[in-house]
């Protein structure tokens, strides 16, 4: 079984609706660039995982940033995460059968992913 963990040493970014229009700059999309970059360099296998996984994530965020002192919703964060793992790491979305979010407050902001392959009784309990 196939297992990979990943430290991404950046701020985790939330998605959110884009503005209609013309843009110079769009931060989310430089962000999503950004992610993809480290995450393709961390996965240097190459391959995709392309079985039933699952996923635990961490989501470190620095305190005082936001307008909330409870900080991004975490299903923002998730929804951010998933279109770059999708992009470098995960063959489609589809292959996720259990997830495990978590959101901390943190000094050193980072997201914490680890990813593993599932077995077939894991899938079918």
């Amino acid at each position: 079984m196939r297992s990979k963990l990943y430290f991404v040493n950046m701020k985790p970014s939330a998605s959110y609706r884009r503005e209609e229009g013309p843009h110079i700059f769009d931060q989310q999309a430089a962000s999503e660039t950004v992610l993809n970059i480290h995450l393709e360099s961390l996965h240097n296998e190459g391959k995709k995982f392309t079985r039933p996984v699952h996923i635990d994530v961490i989501f470190y965020v620095p305190q005082g940033c936001y307008k909330s002192q409870e900080g991004p919703h975490i299903m923002n964060l998730w929804t951010f995460l998933l279109e770059s793992l999708t992009a470098t790491i995960l063959e489609n979305q589809r292959l996720i059968y259990s997830l495990k979010l978590s959101k901390k407050f943190s000094k050193r902001p980072r997201y914490e992913i680890y990813i593993r392959e599932i077995t077939h009784e894991e899938k079918n309990e």
